[in-house]
């Protein structure tokens, strides 16, 4: 995108060989200052010479790949280097000249570039606007002796807008490459900066190829110096990913393209009667084919731990979800992550419904007031509902859960609730009624639906205003009223089918969260529970996340620990043992001797060079850099080996921890640093990558990735191997239609025969005596049959009632842990669990009952015809595209029933397990708050009698099995009409092609369009070549 640049005369010595690079533009845009300091660092090394000089992006400045298309009207870039260590340093530029294409291009200082003008610096600004006639000015700029750049061209001192006019950059037709900043960088190291500039190009319109676009001079860029891209990192191990199937899966796209091309050829394509208009709409959408399957993978971590960072690593977007220290309150709202081909960002908000806000804020009041009323108060105020704590413990959780509550209020009705005594000084029902009409006012339904935003820092910003909340802030919050947050971004993670999603821990104080977490934990594809590495043995949230796993008999569960850098080499040495310490020692004595070799460097190194001995000078100079390098390479190593050696060991102890909870694979853990991520993101690839991989966030995205693959690689065999052969098959009945050889008496056997074919196809496979049409009739009586016909409630009511005999017994003090949920349904899990199992094995039995029989029906069909229309031309072809039609409804049948069994898991849970969002925890919920809101002397006597008298209930039993015999019936009803959907989807498909051979007015159509018959006889004997060849590379 830049002309070469090529220097005259230009020397550097620094005492210092790191330095710092900063970017600013003149337009407020993150995109623009990304480009910006893209172009800057192809120019590092033109500025700064030895070439050993280290150049390091500053702390935040966002690196993009410059092929990214960007049109601004008015830019200009003022780029400065400054050294890290600026306590020595020399830098002295005799002579600078530069020679453009377009793009002027200035260095200089703001002083004398002596030891007090340490910060040299240069600008870019676009070319104006010229006609295709025009020739720019060549521009030289020389750098005077006081260090400011002088033009040489009156049309350096015009106006950055008058110059600029309308810049548009564009990947694919660039007229100023980046290659060609490589060549001038080549060029000086090579020594060429002594050659004569050369005029400049001719350049009619900036960002469009010039006619006859010549090659760059100097065809040696480096892939070293572009940075790291994302979607150049290994792929998974899946064969979806393997360039040659991609590369083929490409090709089959291009195809229908091309086949779309050519229906369109001919006016028929805009004809709504017209055949030719519905297979040129269908090669359309196969040309725009994208692997449909999706896979969710959930991140869940108590606060701190790093999750809105490490969402930030994996999807490449540095400040996309910010935390804020200063939030007075602030918690964490579930965040979906989805993928939108846009370069804009899309912000769905779904806000909590007014019931579902009124049982939130109930229970805060109640926590609040637990809290805040003092124990002589307890009959007057609120009766029961307050008593006198006497735990320690239990004190500060009612402390911790008051000042949640405290800080939600406050967030969320501001002045409203200037006197806070109104809460605990009124009677309950009072302070509910305003509390009520408050949310009814405040509520702000504005921020709820679609929200678009053009820019990162403008959707960084709206998700901060949506999630959290600063403490200086004056207008009511709005995250307590906000259920979910979704955010449509393009970013290569979830281009290829993944959904990230954000959620609180299961500690979260705000139990309706909480609840909303555990949903999503139940139904994700994948869990990773994430911690701090310095905490993660011991981490509560973890043993959480694994104890629900357990209880719900998920195996879909992975540890993240984040902060893998977080680790100091005294600290290693002091706490391992054996060669791992020994080996951290020498490392570290490697470092101490290289840093005490450049103090004795600095001791003897001059200021400056004063010409009196400039040999010795130069000699000192160079050593010192080459000592400066093995420092950083010797610290790296040390670094690597500190946070490979712990990640081996927490990884290990991990696995042995809680690998026994995923019994059916190996344990996925990963310890990362974001830290480490993005600290040379920014730097040219070869730089940046060790960097990269050792933050593990490179292997975090592969394994993410992986989750996905096999559906995606299912979705392009079908693709390539039923769905472009039917409509190649369609459009070959097309022109063979009117081939015109069929006489009257013939063409009347055709019709019946295949009218026969369509009723028969419709009556076996969709008519009311189907089996298709009865599954779900079906599958309720063998629910009633195996399971519900097996209910015995009075035994497992005495069974609860048993368990809470037992608890009577328990003395606050010493009880142990326990989980009420499973002991009370203990009794109802022994009868149900086999019936269950035998139940979705029957389920099984007559799902591939069912797909036979959309095999057989077929099969029939198929034979069928080619008994009937022996003969016939199109017979072979009719029976290729019924076959790929055969093959779509069997893989779609059979994937509507893996979505009804992992529904029937779910649904397991609920029944037969005691998470808390299962059937009995819903059941039991009030009598839990009633047990939690309640404390003080004979609290746990209370507690017991509010849980045994919800279990004595005689129709607690019989609600959990009404509710059971729901859900499944509403399962079935959906299968069915699951199935029956994909079954007349293709049934009217195979009508449209028998229409193809049957119908009159095809055969005119294509009888009287020949140029177009004959095109597309050309394409489909092409598209047919090369999808056998396609199919043999995906298909394998």
């Amino acid at each position: 995108m830049l002309a070469p640049v090529h220097a005259r005369t230009l020397t550097s010595r620094t005492a210092s060989s790191i330095f710092h690079c900063s970017v600013s533009v003149r337009k407020d845009d993150d995109v623009v200052k990304s480009f910006a300091h893209s172009i800057v660092w192809q120019y590092a090394e033109f500025l700064f010479v030895p070439s050993t000089t280290t150049i390091v992006p500053i702390p935040g400045v966002v690196f993009v790949d410059t092929s990214t298309a960007l049109s601004y009207p008015s830019l200009r870039i003022d780029a400065k280097f400054r050294p890290v260590n600026t306590s020595r340093q020399h830098l002295r530029v005799r002579r600078l000249a530069t020679e453009h294409s377009g793009w002027p291009f200035s260095t200089g200082a703001s002083s004398r570039l002596d030891n007090n003008a340490r910060t040299p610096s240069f600008s870019f600004s676009p070319p104006p606007p010229s006609t295709p006639t025009q020739h720019r000015t060549v521009t030289s700029v020389v750098t005077s002796p006081n260090g400011t750049a002088s033009p040489r061209s009156p049309d350096e001192t015009e106006s950055v807008a008058g110059r600029l006019g309308n810049m548009n950059l564009t990947p694919r037709q660039p007229s100023l490459a980046m290659s060609d900043v490589g060549a001038a960088i080549a060029d000086v190291a090579n020594g060429l900066d002594e050659q004569t500039p050369r005029p400049a190009a001719s350049s009619p319109d900036f960002g469009r190829p010039s006619p006859s676009p010549s090659p760059s001079p100097h065809p040696r860029l480096k892939a070293k110096k572009l940075p790291h891209n994302v979607k150049d990192e290994k792929p998974p191990s899946n064969r979806f990913h393997d360039p040659t199937v991609q590369q083929a899966f490409g090709e089959a796209k291009t195809l229908m393209s091309s086949l779309a091309n050519a229906l369109g050829s001919s006016s028929l394509h805009v004809n709504p009667d017209s055949t030719i208009q519905r297979l040129h709409r269908q090669a359309q959408d196969l040309s725009r084919f994208q692997c449909p399957s999706t896979r969710t993978v959930g991140f869940v971590g108590d606060s701190g731990v790093g999750k809105s960072s490490l969402l930030n690593s994996l999807l490449d977007n540095q400040h996309l979800a910010r935390t804020s220290n200063s939030g007075a309150a602030c918690t964490c709202v579930v965040t979906e992550y989805h993928y939108h081909d846009s370069r804009d960002f899309v912000i769905d908000v779904e806000l909590f419904s007014q019931e579902k806000l009124m049982d939130q804020i109930t229970e805060l009041l109640q926590t609040y007031r637990r809290h805040h009323l003092p124990s002589e108060e307890n009959e007057t105020a609120v009766g029961a509902d307050v008593r006198e704590v006497e735990d320690v413990g239990e004190v500060k959780d009612v402390e911790e859960q008051a000042k949640v509550a405290h800080d939600t209020f406050k967030a969320m009705f501001r002045d409203r609730l200037k006197d806070e005594q109104v809460l605990t000084t009124k009677p309950k029902d009072y302070v509910l009624s305003t509390l009520r009409s408050w949310v009814l006012e405040a509520r702000p339904s504005q921020i709820g639906g679609i929200k678009t935003r053009s820019s990162l820092q403008e959707c960084s910003d709206l998700l901060m205003h949506l999630t959290s909340e600063t403490a200086e802030a004056t207008e009511p919050a709005v995250w307590p009223y906000i259920r979910k947050i979704k955010v449509f971004l393009d970013s290569h993670i979830l281009s290829k089918g993944l959904v990230l999603v954000d959620l609180p821990g299961l500690r979260d104080l705000n139990s309706a969260r909480r609840m909303i977490t555990e949903r999503y934990l139940v139904e994700c594809d994948e869990i990773f529970a994430v911690c701090n590495i310095g905490r993660a043995m011991t981490d509560v949230g973890v043993f959480s996340v694994f104890e629900l796993a357990q209880k719900a008999k998920l195996s879909n569960v992975g540890i993240i620990c984040t902060r893998s850098d977080d680790i100091q080499a005294s600290e290693a040495v002091r706490d391992w043992t054996g060669s791992s310490a020994e080996r951290v020692q020498k490392l570290s004595n490697n470092v101490s001797t290289v840093q005490s070799e450049i103090s004795n460097i600095v001791l003897v190194l001059p200021d400056e060079d004063t010409g009196e001995d400039s040999d010795c000078y130069n000699k000192l100079f160079r050593d010192k850099h080459k000592a400066e390098k093995r420092l950083l390479q010797h610290q790296f190593k040390l670094k690597k080996y500190l946070i490979e050696t712990r990640n081996t060991d927490i990884i290990s102890k991990l696995q042995t921890q809680y690998g026994d909870a995923v019994p059916a694979r190996t344990l996925q853990v990963f310890c990362v640093s974001n830290t480490e991520y993005w600290a040379k993101r920014s730097m040219p690839r070869d730089d940046a990558l060790p960097s990269l991989e050792l933050s593990c966030i490179l292997d975090l995205r592969k394994h993410c990735l992986s989750i996905v693959a096999d559906t995606q690689l299912e979705a392009a065999k079908q693709f390539v191997v039923n769905d472009i052969p039917a409509l190649v098959g369609d459009v070959a009945l097309w022109v063979q239609s009117g081939a015109g050889s069929t006489d009257a008496e013939h063409k009347r056997a055709v019709r019946e025969t295949l009218d026969e074919v369509e009723r028969r196809l419709k009556k076996d496979l969709a008519g009311r005596s189907s089996m298709l049409s009865k599954i779900a009739k079906s599958f309720v009586e063998d629910f009633k049959t195996h399971v519900y016909d097996n209910r015995n409630t009075d035994d497992w009511t005495q069974s609860a009632i048993a368990a809470g005999s037992k608890w009577n017994e328990w003395t606050h003090p010493v009880g142990r842990w326990h989980d009420w949920n499973e002991e009370i349904i203990a009794g109802m899990v022994t009868d149900l669990a086999v019936p269950w199992q035998r139940l979705c094995s029957s389920f099984g039995d007559e799902i591939e009952q069912a797909i036979d029989l959309v095999d057989e029906s077929m099969e029939w069909a198929l034979e069928f015809l080619e008994d009937e229309l022996d003969g016939f031309s199109f017979t072979m072809t009719l029976s290729q595209v019924l076959l790929c039609h055969k093959n779509t409804m069997l893989a779609e049948a059979q994937k509507a029933y893996d979505n009804f069994e992992n529904s029937l898991s779910t649904l397991r849970v609920d029944a037969l397990s005691g998470i808390r969002t299962s059937l009995i925890g819903q059941a039991m919920e009030s009598s839990y708050k009633a047990c939690n809101l309640d404390s003080g002397g004979g609290s746990h006597e209370r507690r017991k009698g509010y849980i045994n008298g919800t279990i004595a209930r005689q129709d607690l039993f019989r609600n959990l099995m009404r509710d059971f015999r729901r859900r499944l019936n509403g399962l079935a009803d959906s299968l069915q009409a699951d199935l029956l959907t994909t079954i007349r989807a293709h049934l009217a498909m195979i009508d449209e092609t028998l229409d193809l051979i049957r119908r009159e007015n095809v055969a005119t159509e294509s009888e009287g369009n020949p140029e177009l018959r004959s095109r597309l006889g050309e394409e489909v004997s092409l598209a047919t070549e090369k999808t056998r060849l396609i199919q043999q590379v995906i298909v394998g």
